[in-house]
């Protein structure tokens, strides 16, 4: 199996996204040496240890956008960013706009007329 040697990194990263583990964690996770690890891991996945993890999180991120009642300050603390400003350059940089833009653009009409 072409994932196995970085397998607990993968399992670790999709549960435990919002943790602020370095690289190096997830190469010991493995029981491989750093380098070994950031080849392995781009090699089978296709991008970077780092990359990944910042679309597990956008991914998470952009479900949580569409909770009505949770501020993008919150949706930043739930996966894994204490800066608000910082996850919004990230989410921006991956997702094409901001994470304000995407709440106005993909958020369901309210349905005001309902008695």
């Amino acid at each position: 199996i072409r994932g196995k040697k970085i397998y607990p990194a993968l399992k670790d990263m999709s549960i435990n996204f919002a943790e602020n583990h370095k690289i190096n964690y997830y190469a010991d996770l493995c029981g491989i040496s750093l380098s070994d690890f950031q080849h392995s891991f781009t090699k089978i996945t296709g991008i970077s240890p780092q990359k990944y993890l910042i679309s597990i999180r956008i991914n998470y991120a952009k479900n949580l956008l569409y909770t009505p009642s949770i501020s993008i300050k919150e949706v930043a603390l739930a996966v894994g960013y204490e800066d608000s400003l910082y996850f919004s350059r990230i989410f921006k940089k991956s997702v094409g706009i901001s994470p304000r833009e995407y709440i106005m653009k993909y958020k369901a009409p309210s349905n005001k007329n309902e008695t």
